[in-house]
């Protein structure tokens, strides 16, 4: 049986695995400025170090954002690669930029928990 999961990036800066069909990832990101992985047929991008899950569901694109540290107090950036309409399912450490494609992720105190969301 061949895999379901395929490698998209490993290198010091971001180690990321995504599903063949295009609708799953799940991503490290090291560097303190962030960086980027290609996911189906969008690019993702984050500002600084963070661990990342997005998956296309038939509700939506639901996105989980953790601070491997748990001693970030700045917001973590998520560019999403396109605009959404709203969040469906919010969390109250994400903030949303629907028309720009951003979430904006407040860890202060949240000591390493996910924070997970909802978007259409």
């Amino acid at each position: 049986k061949s895999p379901q999961y395929k490698i998209l990036a490993q290198d010091e800066g971001v180690q990321a695995v995504g599903s063949v069909d295009g609708k799953t990832l799940a991503a490290v990101f090291w560097n303190h400025s962030g960086g980027a992985v290609s996911f189906g047929d969008r690019q993702l991008r984050v500002d600084a170090p963070c661990l990342l899950l997005v998956e296309e569901t038939p509700n939506g694109l639901a996105v989980a954002v953790a601070d491997p540290t748990q001693k970030r107090d700045s917001e973590i950036v998520i560019e999403l690669g396109q605009s959404f309409r709203q969040l469906a399912a919010e969390d109250s450490a994400i903030q949303d930029e629907p028309a720009n494609g951003r979430l904006r992720f407040q860890p202060a105190g949240l000591r390493g928990r996910t924070a997970t969301v909802l978007v259409r």
